[in-house]
């Protein structure tokens, strides 16, 4: 369950979420979890920038969601990567198979509520890092805006 921290604004009481993610960051050796704090009065999902640590603020943010098919059981992410020059190279991605720059940030999602992230567990690691290997394998970076609608990945 997400915790709940509101804040008092002028007019009404704001609440903010904190949703654990898997963040591949392009200044880290690894992929780490980390906290993505995102406010209720919008879509939950359209607010990753706040985990994006890089100097390209206004730069768009690309959002895919991925299943990751494990025997019966389905698994659903949403990957958000940014498109912009001067972004930095990944050196995590590098070991997963492509070349990337900029940071990669995944979220799980609910399967009762599609439209809001839920924290990501243990096994939720190799989930993502599979759904990213796969991405890396079937996005190219230079074009992003040329997209499918959801990409499925069957993992044994």
């Amino acid at each position: 369950m997400p915790r709940k921290s509101p804040i008092h604004s002028s007019s009404k009481m704001v609440r903010y979420f904190a949703f654990r993610g898997r963040l591949y960051r392009q200044q880290e050796d690894r992929p780490s979890f980390a906290n993505i704090i995102v406010q209720d009065a919008v879509p939950k999902l359209k607010q990753t920038h706040s985990a994006f640590g890089d100097p390209f603020p206004k730069a768009y943010i690309y959002d895919y969601r991925v299943i990751v098919l494990e025997g019966r059981k389905s698994h659903e992410f949403q990957i958000s990567c940014k498109k912009a020059l001067g972004l930095g190279y990944n050196k995590i991605l590098e070991k997963f198979g492509g070349r990337w720059n900029g940071d990669i940030v995944v979220m799980r999602i609910g399967k009762r509520n599609p439209s809001s992230p839920v924290d990501m567990g243990g096994k939720d690691a190799g989930r993502a890092d599979f759904a990213v290997k796969k991405f890396l394998s079937r996005v190219n970076q230079s074009s992003l805006a040329i997209r499918p609608d959801h990409l499925s990945f069957r993992r044994y």
